[in-house]
């Protein structure tokens, strides 16, 4: 996809298709993204294998495996040191951002947590005026976009590194998330496999865990949405509609 094609999302909803060219990393089964406190440690995998909480929540990490575990942030900003079978470690994160963290023991083992600053959306209007359709199938619900900067999301075909895809650009009129939506038989964007998020303004390489692997040359799509509903914590189907640009 050239970039060219991307510019031309002003005409429409804020968001792209991209290809998986390849595959590669430990392929971990399909968890929804969630939010919430609790991460089960289980069949060498951490569940939910992406989710965002806000700032000062205290998150619980339980080994339920054979193996002992670790949950180690990349960045050294905390770690739960080993955990044998039925041991927990709570720790209280405190800082805002997106966190990749590993097994130090078992390194193919990732996951991704968001740390969401709580706050007052800065465009009431950008509210949906109606809930989006649950319907996996159906493409969502769209909200106006906020004043400000116009909404843009840059991306290309690549491989998928670490369970992750990264999107290149992405422009908000308000502070949001970057989703990552499977795409359906009839090409429009289905389930949600993947969400990280975005503030106001432009952000660059924003990288976005998946809890579901696609096929080599699957389409995916990322896209845009609204943080309106409960902030720092992602609802869709919700409040957190796709930003849609003029009309």
């Amino acid at each position: 996809m050239s970039r060219s094609m991307v510019r031309q999302l002003a005409a429409g909803i804020a968001a792209l298709m991209l290809v998986a060219a390849s595959i590669s990393g430990f392929g971990m089964r399909g968890v929804s993204a969630q939010a919430g406190n609790a991460v089960e440690i289980k069949n060498f995998q951490y569940t939910p294998n992406n989710q965002t909480v806000p700032v000062g929540t205290t998150v619980t990490w339980t080994n339920n495996d054979q193996p002992p575990h670790t949950a180690t942030a990349r960045d050294g900003s905390f770690d739960t040191g080993t955990l044998t079978t039925g041991q927990s470690k709570a720790i209280t994160l405190d800082k805002a951002g997106t966190f990749e963290y590993y097994c130090r023991i078992h390194p193919e083992m990732t996951s991704m947590i968001t740390v969401a600053v709580a706050q007052q959306s800065p465009a009431a209007s950008a509210a949906p005026s109606a809930a989006p359709s649950a319907s996996p199938s159906a493409a969502p619900s769209a909200a106006p976009a906020a004043s400000g900067p116009a909404p843009l999301v840059e991306a290309s075909d690549q491989a998928i590194m670490a369970n992750s895809v990264t999107v290149a650009r992405v422009v908000a009129a308000q502070d949001g998330w970057i989703v990552i939506h499977v795409n359906t038989p009839d090409n429009k964007p289905g389930p949600v496999i993947g969400q990280t998020a975005v503030k106001a303004g432009e952000n660059t390489n924003v990288k976005v865990m998946l809890s579901q692997m696609p096929n080599a040359g699957d389409k995916v799509w990322p896209m845009l949405h609204i943080d309106a509903g409960a902030i720092g914590t992602y609802e869709f189907p919700g409040a957190d509609v796709p930003v849609q640009v003029n009309g």
